[in-house]
């Protein structure tokens, strides 16, 4: 997974950026030599890449969690905090017993839970 990092380090000047809080602007899009150090500032590079579409799973990446991998779930009621009424929330488990998803994340269909899952394993 690509990370975006806010820095204050020198580069080239002629390297786009997002420059943060320079000239009492919260966010602005200009060539790093325009911005100057110490303001922080985020490559527009790193935006862009972390921003690129990510070839999407089929349903046998995410079945393999559950067929090969010992990964289990159960369907189970919750009620909502706002409207008070019932549905139906996902809760996956890992292989060691530990409740990785539930209400908190409010997933309906075991698809959404599992990609859940497998990207926060993809970020480490």
């Amino acid at each position: 997974m690509n990370e975006i990092k806010v820095s204050t380090e020198q580069i080239d000047p002629y390297t786009e950026v997002f420059a943060l809080d320079v000239d009492d602007v919260s966010l602005q899009r200009l060539q790093y030599g325009e911005v100057g150090s110490p303001h922080p500032y985020v490559r527009v590079a790193d935006i862009t890449r972390a921003l690129q579409q990510r070839t999407p799973r089929c349903d046998s990446d995410l079945l393999d969690l559950i067929d090969n991998q010992g990964y289990t779930y159960c369907f189970f009621a919750a009620k909502g905090e706002v409207t008070k009424n019932d549905h139906r929330c996902v809760a996956i488990y890992a292989p060691n017993g530990q409740q990785l998803t539930g209400v908190a994340e409010g997933f309906e269909t075991v698809r959404e839970a599992l990609g859940y899952v497998m990207d926060m394993e993809d970020q480490g």
